[in-house]
């Protein structure tokens, strides 16, 4: 009696757990529904619990048919599983594979339990499958660059359960002979080699739940950090990349530069279109911006009409270049909602990263070359080698062609 309620303890266990996991994927999904994994994900830990409260109840009676609808559910859970795992690295397989795959998990199991009854060969069969389906996905996931730990954890749990299968069958086969199925529940050492699997199986969902989770609060924080106008990162999102991308240039020593913009006479288009053009000027220059710079460049908007651009591993002498490309640039563009031949203008204010320096510091050095570009007429790059010429007593008239004048609306 005691046996039969440990076996029956242990065949409720994981199911019980799996249930709840079906419905937290189910919520996170219903959080996010572009993540349709979520989703797979919760049907596949829904099969499992049927697969396993058929088995505990013994359904259908027959015990060997019993066994082929039972292993063809956990056949279909393993492939499932595999699919959703791919699917959220956007690395999964046609699905048309999966129902031939299934076919063959089927036919295999249902020759050796009603033509040759081998318990041996099936399970042998079934466990090598279902190893190489895992080591398959791990070697898919590996192929990824991790964005965050998460993605590290899911590989290596990935990889530990696919290896766990081939073992598995040894551990298995030892405990009873090859032919038939015996009531295996009986056994102490059979019982703990479940509990063992059933930490390996629950260890492989808590890490795709842990992933899932990471993937939804990234977003969150996403959302939190992004400009919904322009695209770009507001100001909380933008220092915060910028004061650790500063703090690793001063540890290396290595060059970066600041720039900040600001679109010339934009409250005239405010006044003279509204303010909805406004936004969609906005929303353009956002874009032109982010779709000019390197892809290591972090791009934000600061406030109204002000975006700053920080370039890591770009010094003073070549930023300065690229940043006149890119007012050239803006000054060709043309924007939504203005009238023919209308063009806007932007002024920029370019500093170099100086050994030591905080993020406060740089600012303030990148938003005076702004305001001598802004005070100097507009629609002009100026640099902090432009603004220590001007102290160290350049005339304006020079300082101004210096700056490459252009006219300006």
């Amino acid at each position: 009696m005691d046996n039969a309620v440990v076996n029956v303890a242990l065949f409720l266990i994981g199911p019980g757990i799996m249930l709840g996991f079906c419905l937290a994927f189910i919520g996170v999904w219903a959080v996010d529904r572009r993540r349709s994994y979520l989703l797979l994900l919760g049907l596949t830990c829904l099969i499992f619990v049927l697969s396993s409260l058929l088995k505990t109840v013994h359904w259908p009676h027959s015990t060997n048919l019993n066994t082929l609808v039972t292993g063809t559910l956990l056949s279909a859970v393993a492939l499932l599983a595999v699919q959703a795992i791919l699917m959220r690295s956007h690395r999964e397989f046609h699905w048309s594979l999966y129902p031939t795959l299934l076919s063959m998990f089927w036919a295999v199991s249902g020759y050796f339990l009603f033509v040759d009854e081998n318990f041996l060969a099936r399970i042998s069969i079934r466990n090598a499958g279902y190893g190489l389906l895992f080591l398959i996905t791990a070697w898919r996931l590996r192929e990824l660059p991790p964005a965050h730990s998460m993605d590290r954890a899911l590989f290596w749990a990935v990889l530990l359960f696919a290896l766990h299968f081939f073992p598995r069958t040894l551990l298995e086969i030892g405990l009873t002979t090859p032919a038939g199925e015996v009531p295996m529940g009986n056994y102490p050492y059979w019982n703990a080699l479940q509990l063992v699997v059933t930490a390996l199986r629950l260890g492989l969902t808590l890490a795709i739940f842990a992933a899932a989770l990471a993937d939804l609060l990234a977003v969150v924080r996403r959302q939190q950090t992004t400009d919904p106008l322009t695209g770009a990162l507001n100001r909380t999102g933008f220092e915060e990349a910028a004061a650790a991308s500063i703090a690793n240039r001063v540890k290396s020593a290595s060059a970066a530069s600041l720039v900040i913009c600001d679109l010339d006479y934009f409250k005239r288009i405010n006044d003279v279109y509204g303010h909805d053009v406004g936004d969609d000027v906005l929303r353009a220059f956002g874009l032109l911006l982010r779709g000019s710079v390197g892809p290591d460049d972090i791009v934000g908007r600061y406030e109204g009409e002000k975006i700053v651009i920080f370039m890591p591993s770009t010094d003073l002498e070549d930023a300065a270049p690229a940043v006149e490309r890119l007012r050239i640039a803006v000054a060709k563009n043309h924007f939504p909602h203005l009238r023919d031949g209308e063009l806007l203008t932007a002024s920029f204010g370019v500093a170099g990263l100086v050994p030591d320096e905080c993020w406060s510091s740089l600012f303030k050095r990148a938003q005076k070359c702004l305001s001598v570009a802004k005070k100097a007429g507009r629609n002009r790059c100026v640099t902090t080698l432009d603004v220590q010429e001007e102290l160290s007593g350049s005339s304006i008239a020079a300082f101004q062609i210096n700056m490459h004048p252009r006219n300006s609306r």
